[in-house]
């Protein structure tokens, strides 16, 4: 998305502010447009953006707080604000402006909060509290927290931070298993997937990403079959696919490459 694009959306949010059907669209477009860009993401960021979407969350009177479309602005807005928390510049404006710490009283203050929303405030808090340990993988973690654990690694692997130092064999066992754990999941399908890409990707490949294809292609035809109707997971486990040809295929090679036209054929 052009910089007019993004700021074509913010400045609709902000002169419709108490249209909840305007603010809702316009949460889910700033998340198609920045999800997969941190480039998006900091234009949206210049833009204040990220305020604009906190008030879209908060837009709703206190009696529709969470009926239809009331309910719905706040799960896209929750989701946007996860994705620009993977940008380490979006997450110092959250703290700093005290959305972090508004949806930390919120959560403290309203107990009866639907438990798709509570999940998402939760997510968020997780995603930006630093807490060590986040990047565990755990045998007895429930949905969200894998959903968060892998939201971290994406975090650090498209930053490059230098003190991400990780076995890659080792963290794609676990995207795998987490792949197959959930797999009814979407927000694990997606993340994973992305971290996936991102491993075979030719700017962030890093060393030990080398394995064995027939597990990964296995589990992106699961996923592409049992998900076909979310385009965002679709996006992410063709991502894979994709990179894998780019980078691997170098000189190509015949086996792998029928192993991958095996598997889209099938899904």
């Amino acid at each position: 998305a052009s910089v007019d694009g993004i700021n074509f959306i913010i400045s609709c949010m902000s002169a419709f502010k108490v249209h909840q059907s305007i603010q809702s669209e316009a949460c889910l477009a700033l998340f198609a447009v920045c999800a997969n860009s941190s480039t998006n993401k900091t234009i949206l960021l210049g833009q204040g953006g990220i305020e604009i979407i906190f008030s879209a969350y908060q837009s709703y009177g206190d009696s529709k707080h969470y009926e239809g479309v009331g309910l719905m602005t706040k799960i896209r807005a929750c989701t946007v604000l996860i994705s620009l928390a993977l940008e380490p510049v979006c997450k110092i404006e959250m703290e700093s402006c005290g959305i972090i710490d508004n949806f930390a009283r919120f959560l403290q203050e309203h107990g009866e909060i639907p438990p798709e929303l509570r999940r998402l405030i939760e997510r968020l808090l997780v995603l930006t509290s630093g807490e060590e340990g986040l990047l565990e993988f755990r045998d007895g973690a429930s949905e969200d927290e894998t959903v968060v654990c892998i939201l971290a690694h994406l975090r650090m692997i498209v930053n490059t931070n230098d003190d991400y130092d990780i076995d890659s064999s080792s963290l794609i066992d676990n995207l795998l298993w987490a792949v197959r754990k959930f797999s009814s999941s979407r927000a694990v399908q997606e993340n994973a997937y992305k971290v996936l890409a991102c491993s075979y990707s030719s700017s962030q490949r890093r060393s030990g990403a080398d394995q064995n294809y027939n597990d990964i292609l296995e589990a992106v035809e699961v996923s592409l079959r049992d998900h076909q109707n979310s385009h965002t997971v679709v996006a992410s486990a063709c991502s894979v696919i994709s990179n894998i040809c780019t980078t691997c295929l170098t000189p190509p090679d015949e086996e792998l490459s029928q192993l991958l036209s095996d598997t889209l054929y099938r899904s």
